[in-house]
């Protein structure tokens, strides 16, 4: 748009400054105050259309400076997020060994408990028998000690019975 706007400023700048011909020079003696006139005015269009174009490609150039800025500051957040998602990337994968890790000793641990567990039910069944033997020779043990009672007073009877019989 730039460019077109200049080489038409050129044309026209090339236009007034070549010499009339002799008869277009004559016609514009005859009305050079209304082609004069005519010319300021399109000479002010031109000026104002000028300026009106260069305030434009000023605020084009403001734009372009803030788009610039703009673009800068989304590479510079860019960068960052990548800086960020290559650290968290670190973490997931620290966290994944750890979870590993975890799992693992979780899986030693419900192991071990099951031996325990094991261990455990064989330890009840061992003292469930050994309960059982016990109380089986406790029973034994105050038959025996029933037995041997009833036998000592069985004796220390037939003594006295004896005795008394005797006498």
């Amino acid at each position: 748009m730039v460019k077109s706007l200049q080489s038409e400023n050129k044309s026209i700048k090339g236009q007034l400054a070549a010499p009339p011909s002799p008869s277009h020079q004559k016609e514009l003696s005859e009305g050079v105050v209304t082609i004069k006139e005519d010319e300021f005015e399109m000479l002010m269009d031109l000026r104002q259309a000028s300026l009106n174009q260069k305030e434009q490609i000023k605020e084009l150039h403001r734009d372009v400076e803030s788009y610039c800025c703009e673009v800068e500051n989304l590479q510079n957040s860019i960068e960052k997020l990548i800086k960020q998602n290559k650290e968290l990337l670190r973490k997931n994968t620290s966290l994944q060994k750890q979870g590993r890790v975890l799992i693992q000793e979780r899986a030693e641990l419900v192991r071990r408990l099951q031996q325990m567990e094991e261990a455990n039910f064989e330890l009840r069944r061992v003292l469930k028998d050994t309960s059982k033997e016990m109380e089986s020779q406790r029973v034994s043990y105050i038959i025996g000690i029933l037995t041997l009672y009833v036998l000592v007073h069985f004796r220390i009877r037939t003594k006295e019975w004896m005795h008394h019989a005797s006498h």
